[in-house]
């Protein structure tokens, strides 16, 4: 009631029912209805009205708190350090999240590297992947992304070079870091990170060994090992 999403009189002729009446609502569509075959029709709606509610604030107290149904949570002290519980890590994460940005940011400004042609379009094929990915999990394909920007597949391309040339640059450094430092995963933990993929995915292992090479896993996953050595060795100024 008074939200006006109905078609005139209905909230008029529905006034001062009470729980279990039914009334029955004498009422004309509007000419301009959306709907040609109720436009300016006469209808009658029967309606019964089954619950009453009123809208109030609520008071922040334990029994409020006991309403919202959380395991463990039964008074406002709960809440509050849960509240809290959450934006710390929320905190923690972002700052994490900078300072390895941050990191990563001076590797790269203090690192001599070259790289060749065909690295460079590895790089931008595999940024070309995930961009598509992306927009496929929003259901839009690249080629109609590129449409409703406005550009060629040319462009787009150069658009996205110093992104993928500096992701080049990094992996080279990463692979770098991995030999000097002797940086292996072993079978063991490829074996573990096949299971947790495949327990992520809800398919069997062997399913996720017709989509996933071991050894670019084993790869995969030594750069991310090298990642955590230069964020655990990094001295931090804040």
């Amino acid at each position: 009631m008074g939200s006006g999403q109905f078609i005139p009189g209905f909230e008029d002729q529905m006034i001062g029912m009470k729980k279990g009446e039914t009334r029955e609502l004498n009422l004309t569509f509007p000419e301009n209805y959306g709907a040609p075959d109720l436009a300016g029709a006469d209808v009658v709606f029967k309606v019964t009205v089954h619950k009453i509610e009123t809208k109030k604030e609520s008071e922040l107290n334990d029994e409020f708190v006991v309403s919202l149904n959380i395991p463990e949570m039964q008074t406002v002290a709960d809440l509050y350090e849960s509240m809290k519980a959450n934006i710390q890590a929320q905190h923690d994460q972002a700052y994490q999240a900078q300072k390895e940005t941050a990191i990563f940011d001076k590797i790269l400004a203090d690192s001599d590297v070259e790289i060749d042609d065909s690295e460079l379009q590895k790089a931008l094929e595999k940024h070309i992947q995930h961009i598509s990915m992306q927009l496929a999990q929003q259901g839009m394909q690249l080629e109609q992304y590129l449409q409703m920007m406005g550009v060629d597949e040319t462009a787009f391309r150069q658009q996205i070079e110093p992104s993928a040339k500096q992701q080049a640059i990094f992996e080279a450094i990463i692979d770098e870091i991995i030999n000097v430092e002797n940086i292996e995963t072993s079978d063991e933990e490829v074996d573990q990170q096949v299971e947790s993929i495949a327990s992520y995915n809800k398919v069997s292992k062997e399913e996720v060994l017709q989509k996933i090479d071991p050894e670019g896993l084993r790869h995969d996953f030594n750069r991310v090992k090298a990642s955590r050595l230069i964020a655990e060795s990094a001295i931090v100024t804040e």
